[in-house]
């Protein structure tokens, strides 16, 4: 039961696979991983793209039936009162521009933090930082 519920296995698979490929020096090992992804999901949109136009899903389609009634997606006609974009595109429009300005600012970040006074790296510190900011998010959210 505990295992069949997805925010376990999305803290799993965070701690256990994407936290120590985070901790990582160099990442061309995972440029394969990359190519194979963005593969995927280009694939993906294309059986996406092709369902959509030949309406496999749609009424009377062949797979329409394969689809319970109760996770049957229920689209209402545009009027004046529902709008023809879904309003919480916005929401994901914030996320995605956050996400982009967190990576791209990433190294600047790293390159503002102040060495150690040992002299040693600024890993371990830059790892604390980002750390505390995802806890904190997580915590807020």
């Amino acid at each position: 039961p505990t295992l069949q519920r997805p925010n376990v296995w999305i803290v799993l698979v965070s701690t256990l696979v994407l936290f120590p490929l985070c901790l990582l020096r160099d990442l061309s090992s995972l440029a394969i991983g990359s190519v194979l992804g963005t593969a995927g999901t280009l694939y993906t949109a294309l059986f996406m793209a092709l369902r959509c136009i030949d309406g496999s899903y749609a009424p009377g389609g062949k797979f329409f039936s394969a689809i319970a009634p109760a996770v049957q997606p229920r689209f209402v006609p545009v009027t004046p009162a529902t709008p023809v974009v879904n309003l919480s595109i916005f929401v994901l429009i914030s996320m995605l521009a956050t996400a982009f300005l967190a990576h791209y600012n990433a190294p600047k970040f790293y390159n503002e933090l102040a060495p150690p006074k040992d002299g040693g790296s600024k890993v371990g510190r830059f790892n604390l930082v980002c750390g505390g900011a995802f806890g904190l998010a997580a915590l807020l959210c």
